[in-house]
């Protein structure tokens, strides 16, 4: 098994090369957890709690390879943003990656054109290798994007402490 090493503990994987991608994920906890997690594995990320912010971080800061999108948060939820996103030109060519709890997600994204959908909790290093090859796809330069392996105890998304 790739993510375990000789001595049978398991190890998460990282990027080879870094990534920008845009984290927009609405639960405060889980967005620090994700980013910071994604940092670890050598990724420059941009945190945003809803979709607004993401068009807004679109807009102003630099291209992400990728968009990993949560799908229901308050204000503008992952659908509206993907639909805005899909009608501007110079982003619609961006991967989107869709995490969520949602409870029939075949259905909620059917119309999304996500690259990926993964359910919550996803294990981390099944979110990074997905992050590693869809930008890897999203960036001409990168190529074929190896994974390294680093120390780590696995995580996912449902270690998230709640208040």
């Amino acid at each position: 098994m790739a993510n375990e090493r000789m001595d049978g503990r398991r190890v998460a994987a990282t990027l080879e090369r870094p990534h920008r991608i845009l984290l927009v994920e609405d639960d405060g906890d889980e967005r620090e957890a994700t980013t910071c997690g994604f940092e670890l594995g050598g990724a420059e990320v941009t945190p945003a709690g809803d979709g607004g912010e993401a068009l807004d971080a679109l807009r102003n800061g630099p291209r992400p390879c990728v968009i990993v999108l949560d799908l229901d948060m308050p204000r503008m939820d992952g659908r509206e943003f993907r639909r805005r996103q899909l009608l501007w030109p110079q982003m619609s060519s961006i991967p989107v990656i869709v995490v969520s709890g949602h409870p029939d997600l075949k259905v909620a994204t059917w119309a999304m054109a996500a690259r990926a959908v993964l359910p919550k909790p996803v294990e981390f290093d099944r979110l990074l290798r997905t992050v590693d090859e869809h930008c890897a796809d999203a960036d001409p330069e990168a190529g074929a994007l190896r994974l390294r392996l680093l120390r780590t105890r696995p995580w996912s998304s449902a270690s998230v402490r709640r208040n």
